[in-house]
């Protein structure tokens, strides 16, 4: 962000340190060469901003997510066994159900997923 010629700062932030706190900030300012206002400015403007923790919401999706790919993989492992010890074709038709009893799982939940992104988007 970048100020016009014309524009002069005119408000200000309070911020409240304890001397230790406000010594490792002159400290900075310092080492960076920089008066503190400039540094402080700097620091506020133009620093990464922390990101808010994932709301429950996600935090729910990227469970589920996580538990069809753990499932499908465990299916597709067990495929593969199969496979390899002469059993494929039994196995195949287990698998098959299991596999669509999940993919039905996934359906609702993915169906409940985009009616709470489409409630959080407004």
């Amino acid at each position: 962000m970048q100020i016009n010629q014309g524009q002069k700062r005119q408000d200000y932030i309070t911020v409240w340190m304890t001397r230790d706190e406000k010594n490792q900030a002159t400290e900075n300012a310092q080492r960076a060469r920089l008066p503190m206002s400039t540094f402080s400015r700097k620091v506020l403007l133009e620093a990464v901003v922390p990101q808010a923790a994932p709301s429950k919401e996600w935090m729910q999706a990227y469970s589920q997510t996580a538990r069809w790919s753990a499932n499908l993989n465990q299916l597709c492992h067990n495929l593969n066994s199969a496979r390899l010890s002469g059993l494929l074709e039994p196995t195949i038709s287990s698998s098959c159900s299991d596999m669509e009893f999940l993919i039905s799982e996934m359906a609702k939940d993915v169906e409940d997923l985009r009616q709470r992104i489409l409630t959080l988007a407004g």
